[in-house]
C-alpha cells in the first residue's frame, strides 16, 4: 500500500473547514461587508479545490464502487437532511433529484463526475478537457438548467474533476514546487483577498457563477461566457496559491481528519441546524464586533468534532460495505 500524501489531506482539511464556515455565516452576507467578503472570497475556489483534489485520485478500477457510494450518501443525506426541517417545523416537499439546491448536491454530483469519467475514460483527456469547457459556457444563457439533478453544478464544476484526473497526485506534487506556479498563485491568492475585503461590492457581481448553479446575470448577459472564464481562471489561480501556501507534512490531527471530509459534509447541516447555538443567539453573536471571529472558532469546533470517529456512522460503514462488495468479499 502507498503512504499516504499529507499535503492533500490537509488541503482537504481546510476546504471542509471553509464550507462549514460558507454556510454558517451565508445568511449575514447582506449585514456586513465583512462576511460578505469572506463568502466571496471562499466561494472562489473552495468547491472547484474540492473536486479538483477528488479527481486527481480518479481511478477507472474505482469507478464504479465510487460511484455507488456518492449516490447512497446522496440519498442518505438527503433524507437526513429532510428530517431535520421536518423536525424545525417546517413542511418541506420530498423532491431528492429536482431540488438539489443543498449539501446533497456534492453526492450526486460527484457520482456524475466518476461516471462521466469512466464513460470517457477512451478518448484523449486533454481534448475532453478543453471541450468541456463549452457547455458551461452555453448553459449560462438557459436560467431553466439550475438544481434539478444538479444539472448546472455537474455542468461547470466537471472540467475541475477532468483536470485533476489529468494531472495526478504525482503531477500536483511536481507543479507545486515550480516557482512560476507558486508565485503567481500567492500573488492572486492575496490580490483577490484583498479585493474581496476592500472592494466587495465588485467582487460580489461574480458571486452567482462562483456557486455553480446560476445562470448569467441578465445585466451582462452577452459577456457570460467571457465572466465564465475569467472565474475560471482566477478560480484555478487562487487555488495554486492554496495549494502552494498548504504544508505538505504531516500535521497532528489536521492530516488525520482530513481523510474524514465526507462525515463531515454529510451531517453538517444536521449539526448546526439542531445541535449547535439557539438561532436568537447566533444571530446575537453574529452581529456581534467581533462576531466574524467568533463564528470563525464555532465553525473550526464543528469540523473538528465532526471530524472524530464518534461522528463516522454512518459513512464510513457504508463506504466500507460498498468497498467490500466490489471487491468480492462476503
Amino acid at each position: 500500500m502507498k503512504e499516504r500524501i499529507s499535503l492533500f489531506d490537509n488541503i482537504k482539511f481546510l476546504l471542509i473547514f471553509l464550507v462549514v464556515l460558507g454556510h454558517l455565516i451565508e445568511k449575514y452576507t447582506g449585514d456586513f461587508h465583512i462576511y460578505n467578503s469572506v463568502f466571496v472570497f471562499i466561494y472562489t475556489f473552495h468547491m472547484p479545490l474540492f473536486i479538483f483534489i477528488s479527481g486527481l485520485f480518479y481511478k477507472k478500477k474505482s469507478a464504479g464502487k465510487n460511484v455507488l457510494t456518492y449516490l447512497v450518501l446522496w440519498f442518505l443525506v438527503y433524507c437526513v437532511n429532510h428530517c431535520v426541517y421536518i423536525f424545525l417545523g417546517q413542511n418541506p416537499r420530498f423532491h431528492p433529484l429536482t431540488g438539489l439546491d443543498g449539501l446533497p448536491w456534492f453526492m450526486f454530483a460527484m457520482a456524475a463526475f466518476w461516471a462521466l469519467t469512466y464513460f470517457l475514460d477512451g478518448f484523449d483527456r486533454k481534448k475532453v478537457l478543453l471541450l468541456s469547457l463549452i457547455p458551461p459556457l452555453i448553459s449560462g444563457f438557459f436560467p431553466v438548467i439550475r438544481d434539478a439533478f444538479a444539472l448546472s453544478r455537474i455542468i461547470v464544476y466537471y472540467p475541475y474533476f477532468l483536470a485533476g484526473s489529468l494531472i495526478r497526485p504525482s503531477g500536483l506534487i511536481e507543479l507545486r514546487k515550480n516557482k512560476t506556479f507558486r508565485i503567481t498563485g500567492i500573488t492572486v491568492l492575496i490580490l483577490w483577498f484583498l479585493f474581496c475585503l476592500f472592494a466587495v461590492n465588485y467582487a460580489a457581481t461574480l458571486r452567482h457563477l462562483f456557486t455553480g448553479r446560476n445562470p448569467y446575470n441578465p445585466a451582462y448577459f452577452p459577456f457570460g461566457p467571457f465572466l465564465r472564464l475569467f472565474c475560471y481562471a482566477l478560480t484555478s489561480a487562487v487555488s495554486a496559491g492554496i495549494i502552494s501556501l498548504v504544508p505538505e507534512n504531516r500535521i497532528p490531527l489536521i492530516s488525520e481528519y482530513g481523510k474524514r471530509t465526507v462525515q463531515v459534509y454529510f451531517w453538517s447541516t444536521a449539526f448546526h441546524k439542531i445541535l449547535i447555538i439557539p438561532t436568537q443567539t447566533y444571530d446575537t453573536i453574529a452581529h456581534m464586533r467581533p462576531g466574524i471571529f467568533i463564528i470563525f472558532l464555532i465553525a473550526l469546533a464543528e469540523t473538528l468534532l465532526l471530524s472524530t470517529k464518534a461522528a463516522s456512522f454512518p459513512t464510513s460503514q457504508i463506504m466500507a460495505l460498498i468497498s467490500d462488495i466490489s471487491s468480492g468479499k462476503k
